[in-house]
């Protein structure tokens, strides 16, 4: 039963994502994932104290 289970998740080839195992696929999701959160967080404003406002001039 387990050597079905590791076929079923890591070596059998599903068409309908690229003719890769269900393994593969959801390591390559959690990656894009990782990758949109480290680019969220380059492009953060600088943090700046609660109750303060921006100068809005500064907005391009």
């Amino acid at each position: 039963m387990l050597e079905w289970v590791d076929w079923f998740n890591h070596r059998r080839l599903l068409e309908p994502i690229g003719n890769i195992p269900p393994a593969e696929a959801e390591a390559r999701y959690v990656a894009a994932i990782d990758q949109v959160k480290i680019a969220a967080e380059l492009h953060q404003p600088t943090s700046i104290e609660p109750g303060t406002v921006q100068n809005a001039s500064c907005v391009t």
